[in-house]
């Protein structure tokens, strides 16, 4: 579904968050990932454990540490460019009609 279908933005979030991501080719989409986090969070399931019985995972991305760096870096700089830049995504908003 979506982006998640390409190897290679599963490896930008992974790098990104600098967390391992699984990829469930044949998902049921979000209602499924909805159930299963109302269970941990009700205590239906102690954990998220759950998903290794309901879904196969068929490809396991693990993070690169130099890109998570990298990315890191690039937000932080963002960071301090957002306050300046703040009002000119509001005109960009204006202009290309996403207000």
């Amino acid at each position: 579904e979506g982006g998640a279908q390409s190897s290679l933005w599963r490896q930008i979030i992974s790098d990104i968050l600098n967390a391992e991501c699984a990829y469930i080719k044949e998902s049921r989409g979000a209602p499924v990932g909805n159930a299963i986090n109302a269970g941990v969070g009700v205590g239906i399931f102690k954990d998220y454990h759950i998903i290794k019985d309901w879904l196969k995972v068929t490809d396991e991305i693990k993070p690169n540490p130099e890109l998570h760096k990298f990315y890191n870096k690039i937000y932080q700089i963002y960071r301090k460019l957002y306050p300046a830049l703040k009002k000119h995504y509001k005109e960009l908003a204006k202009v290309t009609g996403y207000t």
